[in-house]
């Protein structure tokens, strides 16, 4: 019994240690245009922000971790307004009614997608949350999957260096 107690508390040790990796920098890589809906039913394409840097934040309303990103996000999307930089939070794996009444209880301005066209296979987000910052040309600067705090502070310098 102790022995058992012990491989579960282990493991659960190495879950929370690998729940939220490092940033990856990624090899320059042109990922290919998509097209998704926003919460009002509007059209947005990926290749409409061509020139800009954008971020994809790949995301459930049902993910704790995803929850806690929320108010850095919220400031990240408001430090960053004036310049050529986009959010695009997509939601995955999520009800339309729960994203909307989300996005409204938390004060949400910045676009949020429905992924129900699979882009989040297309960039291998696997987990959620995941981070993917595109440069201007629509390569993968880099890739962080979960969430920590204060990580959208530092990716808001990797965010200017690529303005």
């Amino acid at each position: 019994m102790r022995l058992l107690t012990l491989t579960a508390l282990l493991l659960l040790c190495a879950l929370a240690l690998f729940a939220c990796d490092k940033p990856e920098q990624a090899i320059k890589m042109e990922m290919g245009d998509f097209t998704l809906h926003d919460i009002a039913g509007v059209e947005v394409s990926l290749k409409s922000f061509r020139g800009k840097v954008v971020l994809l934040e790949f995301w459930a309303t049902w993910c704790p971790p995803c929850r806690q990103a929320v108010p850095e996000l919220k400031q990240l999307h408001e430090n960053m307004k004036d310049e050529e930089f986009v959010l695009l939070a997509i939601a995955v794996k999520d009800r339309l009614s729960k994203i909307r009444r989300f996005v409204e209880e938390h004060g949400i301005e910045y676009t949020v997608l429905l992924d129900n066209k699979g882009v989040d296979d297309i960039y291998k987000a696997y987990t959620i949350p995941t981070s993917i910052l595109l440069d201007k040309e629509g390569n993968v600067a880099l890739t962080h999957r979960g969430f920590a705090p204060g990580m959208f502070k530092d990716m808001e310098k990797d965010i200017r260096e690529l303005l």
